[in-house]
């Protein structure tokens, strides 16, 4: 028997059985859920011919999807990373299935990169950072506060340590003008004597030709050229940054234009990150919903979850944890 959309199988509003008259209908026909899984690096989607010569596209596998971030009206295409809440039915997240309505994870690098390129500012530079519940402060803020803590202590104990040490300075001082004349006429007389020994007829020396060096571009280093004898010289320790900025090729430094920095400063202004978005963007993943059917469409898009909506379900996924 073939799946059916018809509801001759269903029961009355009253409660009784209706009575099938006919058969099945081509209009009424129904197919398998696509059940499409969550793959990385691997994307399957089938194309189905339906009645009237359309075509769905029934996607079996997925890694990626388009998702929008409504508050700053772009849309990026990123990875996805997790299926993390399904209020339908648990198994599909145990099973990682995507289907409309699904909370994921998504890869929060796309993002990052526009925010530095539209403002000006990097998020998230090597530090990672947990979300909180709502209402309570973060681990990160208390590790700050503590830091700084010390480094106030740190600041006043240097500050009574350089006042003792003048105290001490100006004592030394006062006993020198008072009666330590002896010490300072035999210091003088040492003085005097090594001068008298040090008048001595010295060895003349013979000039030392210089060898003429061929010129060492710094561009050679970058086409593969080591140097050799022909290596600029430098005096000091070796591991010095002198030494390594010879070794190592030049790191060409984009210039950031005046019209770039008056973008920038214009945009500032309108500048509002939210906190729990900007903790997302540091721990590298982002919470999305998707919004399209990739059962039927083929693809799995979506938008980024802000505001009460994300509260909601970062209650939900905490209420979950925590069974």
């Amino acid at each position: 028997m073939g799946i059916t959309r018809s509801n001759l199988h269903k029961k009355r509003p009253s409660g009784g059985k209706k009575h099938i008259h006919r058969k099945k209908r081509k209009h009424e026909l129904g197919r398998p859920p696509a059940m499409t899984k969550l793959m990385g690096g691997h994307i399957r989607v089938r194309r189905v011919r339906c009645r009237g010569g359309n075509y769905k596209f029934r996607a079996l596998r997925l890694d990626a999807g388009n998702f929008s971030w409504g508050s700053e009206t772009i849309s990026r295409k990123a990875r996805i990373l997790d299926v993390l809440y399904n209020h339908t039915n648990n198994d599909l997240v145990r099973t990682k299935t995507l289907v409309k309505g699904t909370i994921v994870a998504i890869d929060a690098a796309p993002f990052r990169s526009w925010y530095r390129k539209w403002y000006g500012v990097t998020l998230g530079d090597g530090v990672w950072h947990k979300l909180v519940k709502p209402g309570k402060k973060s681990l990160q803020m208390k590790k700050d506060k503590k830091a700084a803590k010390l480094k106030e202590q740190e600041a006043a104990a240097k500050a009574k340590a350089g006042k003792s040490s003048k105290t001490s300075k100006t004592k030394d001082a006062a006993k020198v003008a008072k009666g330590d004349k002896k010490a300072a006429s035999t210091k003088s007389a040492d003085k005097k004597a090594s001068k008298t020994t040090a008048k001595t007829p010295e060895t003349p020396v013979k000039p030392v030709k210089k060898l003429k060096k061929k010129k060492f571009c710094k561009k050679d280093l970058l086409n593969g050229h080591k140097g050799g004898k022909n290596r600029p010289q430098f005096k000091g320790k070796k591991g010095s940054k002198k030494e390594n900025k010879l070794r190592t090729p030049f790191k060409q430094h984009k210039k950031v234009s005046k019209t770039k920095k008056h973008n920038w400063h214009v945009r500032s202004k309108t500048r509002n990150l939210p906190r729990y978005m900007k903790q997302q963007i540091l721990t590298g993943k982002i919470l999305a919903k998707i919004s399209s059917r990739p059962g039927q469409v083929g693809r799995a898009d979506g938008y980024l979850l802000e505001g009460k909506e994300l509260r909601f379900y970062l209650k939900k996924l905490e209420k979950k944890k925590k069974k």
